[in-house]
């Protein structure tokens, strides 16, 4: 991917971004009022929660945003679960000379650290930071590292090398797995891979892989150590954005118009709603947190995050009517959404 479309795509990409992180009740008091106000810079965007519940790491523009700029710079921040101690964790000024954006953050499963993205005029590159603010940079300086994943348990990382772009044009992507050091990493897949996640046994990945005889995207499931690997979907279908259900027992994933759900263990698609795609799926439930799209005066754009169950009713808007982010506690009863630039904290009540 070229890095004007890189950026070009983050742009958007905050408006429309569903996550779902691990993380305990958000607070101890019973006399906590809800829908509660944590931040109020009116450029925070994108959170992620801490498995420990403790802190929320999020993508913030306060100190970068300048309106005549073509692409929004991110520091990534970091405040307790009330909103509090509010302060940068890799700010502008860290490193290549203010010229960076934060891409992707995945936290460690005992909340110590965070694997981070990191675009520079360079390239990108997979970093650890802890809640002090220690980086330690884990990717080489010659490779395109993205989108890195802590497994569920910790123990192992999985990430992406782009390659050179071979004569017809398309990226070249490789899919890893290695230690949390980052060291002895095992090649599971090359190819044109769209996205991957982890089983929530740990025990292997699934990810979208480009067919380019039937040009679509197909599903492909792969143990960690890639010596078990086997297409699991063939249809016209573009099936993208796959993601297991927390027992294991759904996959989740979207084509470009609809949501879908099929067993764990047989491929039978099923569809639960129309134009909804970013599947996450809440925590300690079995319903999907999805973007759905709107057409206002003729013109389609993604916003609103819904709540489906498996027969693809709408359990709930969350910030009805608004682009947000949504990001859920690990017990499912508590969440972080952005509206206008800020966080709210809220309870989940179906």
């Amino acid at each position: 991917m070229k890095p004007k479309l890189l950026i070009d795509i983050l742009s958007i990409f905050i408006l429309i971004t569903v996550s779902c992180n691990n993380s305990k009740s958000p607070t101890s008091s019973d006399e906590m009022k809800f829908p509660k106000q944590l931040t109020s810079s009116g450029k925070d965007f994108i959170s992620y929660w801490s498995p420990n519940g403790e802190h929320i790491a999020f993508l913030s523009s306060r100190n970068t945003y300048n309106p005549n700029a073509a692409a929004i710079l991110f520091e990534l921040w970091l405040m307790k679960n009330d909103g509090s101690s509010q302060h940068p964790i890799i700010s502008i000024d860290d490193l290549y000379e203010g010229s960076i954006t934060i891409t992707n953050v995945s936290w460690s499963k005992d909340s110590n650290d965070m694997l981070v993205q990191i675009y520079t005029p360079m390239g990108s590159e997979i970093w650890r930071v802890t809640l002090d603010g220690i980086k330690t940079r884990l990717s080489s300086t010659d490779d395109w590292a993205e989108r890195p994943e802590y497994s569920p348990d910790g123990s192992k990382i999985a990430f992406i090398i782009q390659g050179p772009n071979p004569p017809q044009g398309s990226p070249v992507y490789r899919l890893y797995v290695s230690n949390t050091d980052f060291l002895e990493p095992v090649l599971i897949e090359k190819s044109l891979i769209q996205y991957f996640s982890w089983k929530s046994d740990n025990q292997g990945l699934i990810y979208s892989l480009y067919d380019r005889p039937n040009e679509n995207y197909e599903l492909w499931k792969s143990s960690i150590d890639g010596t078990e690997k086997y297409q699991f979907s063939k249809t016209l279908l573009n099936e993208e954005n796959p993601s297991y259900s927390i027992d294991d027992k759904y996959i989740a994933f979207s084509d470009q118009n609809a949501l879908y759900i099929t067993p764990t263990q047989i491929f039978q698609p099923k569809k639960l709603i129309d134009k909804a795609r970013l599947t996450q799926w809440i925590p300690n439930s079995n319903l999907i947190l999805v973007s759905c799209e709107q057409t206002v005066d003729n013109e389609s754009y993604w916003s609103e995050s819904w709540v489906v169950d498996l027969e693809g009713n709408i359990i709930k808007k969350i910030a009805e009517g608004k682009p947000t982010s949504v990001n859920f506690s690990s017990n499912g009863k508590y969440f972080v959404y952005s509206l206008d630039g800020n966080f709210w904290l809220d309870q989940f009540i179906k």
